[in-house]
């Protein structure tokens, strides 16, 4: 057999050869359906010098997010919101 031909009984050789070339084929696929369920998490964040002021500010912002993703209506299956908590930023030389 010489490397032009086919393997006995018409069966291609693995590789291929000039006179029958092997194709190999590779695909994608994209289908675009509506979707079941999204999960998205948010967090929302405030730094300040004034822990009270920061919690306000906290408090505001959180406020407008949840204002926000509620004008969305029955889009929005389920809301929840999570706990918080305050961490004081140190400097290099300890609080300021």
């Amino acid at each position: 057999m010489t490397p032009d031909e086919t393997a006995p009984e018409g069966q291609p050789t693995p590789y291929g050869t000039p006179r029958a070339p092997r194709i190999a084929v590779r695909g994608e696929a994209r289908i675009e359906t509506d979707p079941d369920l999204a999960r998205i998490g948010i967090t929302v964040s405030a730094r300040g010098t004034d822990r009270r002021e920061a919690l306000t500010d906290l408090t505001r912002r959180n406020t407008a997010t949840l204002d926000l993703i509620k004008s969305y209506g029955e889009a929005i299956e389920k809301l929840d919101t999570g706990a918080f908590s305050i961490t004081p930023e140190l400097t290099r030389h300890g609080r300021s």
